[in-house]
Formats: C-alpha cells, sequence, structure tokens
C-alpha cells in the first residue's frame, strides 16, 4: 500500500505554517516513522492523510486513492489513533470501546466482541476489558485506541505518538505487536523516541517547523547525511561515577 504527498501544505485560519509544500511516498507493508519535536507538523501531516484536516494546498493518495476525491474509499482502508488518549469515552469499557468502532466499520455484533477481545490481549488488557474507562490510566486508555486500529483490520494504520504515556515494558510489548503486524500493513507511526524509529521502521522522516528535513531508509542514512563527519553511540547502562 503506498503513500504519496505532491506539494502538500497547511496553514491555519490564524496565519500559522504548520505545514510547508512536502514531498513523500513510502510503499508498504513496513513502518514509515516520523520523527519531530511538538509544533514540527507530524500531527498536521498524519491527520491530512487520514483525511481528518483538509491541506490548504496539494494532495496525496493512500493506496491509490486521492485524500480530496476519494474520501470515502480512504476511510475503508485506514485507521487512526490519535495522540490525545482523552478520545476514548469515559462512560465505556475497552471492550465497549473496541467492539463498537467495530460495529462502525461493519462487523457484526458477534463477530466485533470476539475481534475486540482478541486485540485487546494482545495489547495487554485482558484483566481490564470491562472496566470503565475513566478508571484507566492514560497509558491504559493508549492501548485502547491502539486496540481499535488493530482489530480494525484496516491496510494502513496511522499511530500518531501511539508509545507515549506506556512505561519500557508497554512499549516495547507494542513494537512486538507493531513489527508482527508491519509484515502485512502499512504504519505511519509518529515519534519522539529515535530508538523507536530505529528499532522498527522501513523508512524515516524528519521534520521542523513544518519542514521535512530528511528522508531515509534507516537512521544510519539520515546520520549519513549529517554535516558532522563523525558521530558517537553509545551501549548500555552508564557506569557509575
Amino acid at each position: 500500500m503506498e503513500i504519496e504527498t505532491f506539494s502538500l501544505s497547511k496553514t491555519y485560519d490564524n496565519g500559522k505554517q504548520a505545514l510547508r509544500p512536502i514531498d513523500i511516498s513510502f510503499r508498504g507493508p513496513g513502518i514509515f516513522s516520523i520523527i519531530g519535536l511538538n509544533g514540527a507538523g507530524k500531527t498536521t501531516l498524519v491527520r491530512i492523510l487520514a483525511t481528518q484536516l483538509t491541506p490548504t494546498s496539494g494532495t496525496a493518495t493512500v493506496g491509490g486513492f486521492d485524500i480530496l476525491r476519494d474520501t470515502p474509499r480512504v476511510r475503508e482502508i485506514i485507521a487512526c489513533v490519535p495522540q490525545e488518549a482523552r478520545a476514548v469515552p469515559p462512560w465505556l469499557t475497552p471492550l465497549q470501546t473496541v467492539s463498537s468502532y467495530l460495529m462502525w466499520r461493519g462487523y457484526t455484533y458477534r463477530e466485533s466482541r470476539q475481534m475486540a477481545l482478541e486485540a485487546l490481549g494482545r495489547v495487554g488488557l485482558s484483566d481490564e476489558v470491562r472496566v470503565k474507562n475513566r478508571m484507566l490510566s492514560g497509558g491504559m486508555k493508549r492501548k485502547v485506541l491502539v486496540a481499535c486500529a488493530i482489530a480494525s483490520e484496516a491496510e494502513v494504520l496511522f499511530l500518531d505518538e501511539p508509545t507515549t504515556g506506556l512505561d519500557h515494558i508497554s512499549r516495547k510489548d507494542l513494537w512486538s505487536i507493531l513489527r508482527d503486524i508491519s509484515r502485512e500493513r502499512t504504519i505511519v507511526l509518529t515519534t519522539h523516541y529515535l530508538d523507536e524509529a530505529e528499532s522498527l521502521s522501513r523508512s524515516i522522516a524528519v521534520m521542523s517547523h513544518g519542514r521535512l528535513l530528511a528522508l531515509g531508509g534507516s537512521m544510519d542514512d539520515l546520520r549519513s547525511m549529517m554535516k558532522h563527519p563523525v558521530s558517537i553511540r553509545v551501549y548500555g547502562p552508564p557506569r557509575p561515577r
């Protein structure tokens, strides 16, 4: 599944240029990671590709479908995990949240319940499937959202900082799940973590202030683009002084 952007840009009503003309091409399956600080334009780019936000100029295609002309077709093949864990309805349980999402996508009640239980088990929430979402931690709420995307069987997943708020073990568990899924699906992942992008990605983009600074197949490709001839890598825990 291929994702392409063509001079894609976004300027908000207040005059802020959140995304400057950007051209990107990525062919899945696999994981395409976007790295950048807050305000880099990562979320704006993902929201446009997921048809949640209209670009100011340019366009993009997802799986060959234009995000502006073929919006309904794009939405049929994608699933999106937003940055905010508040997107989880507080009055529902994880099981109700995921199964409801699947029924909206056209699955039957029985199918949605079974698929929801399997997805929640994969993200480590088997013991919390019937706990109200408002009782869950921020990290657990993010897992519920990830379970929605995993269960959807969508061909393209947009994951906006999915590991934010997760502890180290939960992060590594989610990495394992994403690696497994990425063998058959295309995943666009935004992250602050260089190790996450390096461990998971087939292609990595670096963004800053709405601009695409670099695009490479790996962190080593990006390092080779640096102006400095030498880089230092440190492995293992720091030694006590």
